[in-house]
């Protein structure tokens, strides 16, 4: 098959599936889900195209899409490849002043923009530049503050066919090579600027090819839920494939309202992170902690049974008769109520992001709710590695996927060569020379392949932790080993230079403050609950059960408990919730030196 041309490909899907559903969204208005057809996806991607040829926008000008998920992303993005312009997605969520570095570096000069917040902050930007933008808003609610260069999006439509407009835009297409660019994705550094990731149509025609021949499993009575935010590459490319496939897209416009969501759409596949596993996992821990001692032995004889067969099946096996009967009746008591949870008909969820602890990876799988646990970057266009449907092995992220050359390289450093990588960063000549070795992509990961060709990732070479005795700890292993346990939501491993591991923790406050008024702690704030001695004990005592397996020196020795989340808004976590540990290390220095007073 042919995939060079992403807008290509879509018209021939739109031929083939008409009236089919294509796209789901809430309506926030009549607050129920809406859908649109296929066809129509068509004709609002055409009269958007349209609209862009008459705002003047050129072959391979940059526009952005500032917004959060919803059918209107997609319908933007498709029109901007139709007439051969440049898409460059920024996070809903980011702040002020990476959405003006963005805007500056590809000289934007038409946005398109989610709601009230986004388009608030695109005010600000221009008000800070003095650089005019014309920005058109999906949502209708929003009040546009008599800025004169800003439109809804149902204004900026050219319904109407144009035979002139309509050849202009035919001409385009045709024009399309596969060195053009489509899309450049910023990558919220950790340690510096953001880069412009450059991704061009024959990246996009390799990722097509390679998940074609992985994801063969995939087809068009499937329905997924775009949880993740599209100006995520994951989110992105996934939506892309998808829809590639005829799957139908539904779109949830706040990652908050996914429990609902779940309910509603019955998902068979969805994109997902690891600490969305977490905090499902605790959640159900806690309910089950608080049960009768019988609901409690009956659970964990229901998991024992589904990890048993889970076993069998991921080797490709059949589970002995007793077994398959047995997980009849512990579907029926327990398993199948796991997965209920995410609408009861989810088939498989990718998940990447991050590190998966194997005990909640292992607890899903044996409730039948099959993770794809992935490797991939932003530079390699989302996956590079996942997990096999059978002989899948716990503790790795899986093998490479078709057409993928990966090799350990010096310093133990994941090097990746296909044809979906990425061009270079955007007006970055120096990173992207520094990027490369020998036509390889450092990707900056440290891993090692097992015996039976899977990857193990190990960590960030950059966050990697030299103690003062030596000793290089991977914050990541432990920072998902800690957080597993329920009652702590976040936590940051600090010890570079140091003699012994710390950590600053942000702990449930949903179960701490239970917790509480069990033992009938009285407390008037947050800061003050996480001060009491009884609370700071029993946090010690958990620690110290969670680190168990752990060699001595990668155990935390002390900690200090925070009263308020780390976030994107107060500039701990990148936009894709990854750590700015050189951040939090200059932020909360008071606590850290603190722990290091013997």
């Amino acid at each position: 098959m042919d995939y060079k041309f992403i807008p290509l490909l879509l018209k021939d899907r739109i031929a083939t599936y008409g009236e089919r559903t294509a796209l789901g969204y809430k309506d926030k208005v009549l607050n129920s889900w809406l859908t649109i057809s296929w066809n129509e996806m068509g004709r609002r991607i055409d009269s958007i195209s349209r609209a862009l040829i008459h705002a003047d926008v050129g072959e391979q000008e940059m526009v952005g899409i500032f917004s959060n998920n919803m059918p209107e992303w997609t319908i933007s993005d498709f029109a901007l490849m139709n007439v051969r312009a440049v898409s460059i997605p920024i996070y809903s969520t980011d702040p002020v002043s990476s959405v003006s570095y963005i805007i500056r570096e590809t000289e934007m000069k038409l946005i398109f923009v989610g709601e009230q917040e986004q388009y608030n902050k695109i005010l600000q930007v221009i008000a800070e530049s003095g650089n005019e933008l014309k920005i058109v808003v999906f949502d209708e609610r929003v009040d546009l503050k008599d800025y004169k260069n800003a439109l809804y999006f149902k204004q900026f439509y050219a319904d109407e066919a144009d035979a002139e407009t309509d050849q202009i835009i035919q001409n385009r297409l045709n024009s399309l090579t596969t060195e053009d660019i489509t899309t450049i994705l910023y990558t919220s550094g950790t340690t510096g600027e953001a880069k412009g990731v450059v991704l061009l149509y024959r990246n996009f025609d390799s990722f097509l090819k390679i998940h074609d021949a992985y994801l063969t499993k995939v087809d068009d009575k499937d329905i997924s839920l775009a949880f993740l935010p599209l100006s995520h590459i994951f989110e992105r490319a996934w939506t892309l494939f998808a829809l590639h496939k005829g799957v139908t897209i539904n779109y949830l416009s706040n990652p908050a309202g996914v429990v609902e969501a779940l309910k509603v759409i019955q998902p068979t596949m969805m994109c997902t992170v690891p600490r969305f596993f977490e905090k499902i996992y605790n959640v159900i821990n806690e309910k089950v902690a608080t049960s009768s001692v019988v609901k409690r032995r009956i659970f964990r004889w229901a998991f024992r049974v589904g990890k048993r067969v889970m076993n069998y099946n991921r080797q490709g096996k059949t589970a002995p008769l007793h077994d398959r009967m047995l997980l009849k009746i512990a579907d029926k008591l327990v398993l199948a109520k796991g997965r209920e949870a995410f609408g009861g008909r989810i088939r498989y969820m990718p998940c990447s992001g991050a590190m998966l602890p194997d005990n909640i990876n292992i607890f899903f799988q044996s409730a039948g709710v099959h993770i794809i646990y992935a490797y991939g970057m932003t530079e390699t266009l989302a996956t590079v590695t996942a997990y096999p449907f059978i002989n899948y092995k716990f503790g790795t992220v899986g093998k490479p996927l078709p057409f993928i050359d990966i090799k350990i390289g010096e310093g133990g450093e994941i090097l990746i060569k296909e044809d979906s990588l990425f061009k270079e960063y955007y007006k970055k000549p120096e990173e992207t020379k520094q990027a490369f070795v020998d036509g390889w992509f450092r990707t900056g990961d440290a891993g090692e392949f097992d015996n039976d060709g899977n990857l193990i990732m190990k960590e960030r070479i950059k966050d990697l932790i030299k103690t003062s005795g030596g000793k290089y700890v991977a914050p990541q292993l432990i920072e998902s080993v800690i957080s597993a346990e329920p009652f702590i939501e976040q936590v940051v491993v600090i010890g570079d230079e140091r003699k012994y591991l710390t950590a600053l923790i942000v702990p449930s406050f949903q179960a701490l403050e239970e917790y509480a008024e069990k033992l009938k702690i009285e407390f008037k704030t947050r800061e003050e609950l996480i001060n009491h001695s009884k609370i700071v004990q029993m946090m010690k005592e958990k620690l110290h059960k969670v680190q168990k397996d752990l060699a001595s020196y990668q155990k935390v020795k002390k900690f200090k408990l925070l009263h308020t989340e780390f976030s994107i808004h107060t500039g701990e976590f990148t936009s894709t919730l990854k750590i700015k540990r050189r951040i939090i290390a200059q932020k909360f220095k008071k606590f850290i030196d603190e722990m290091y007073k013997d």
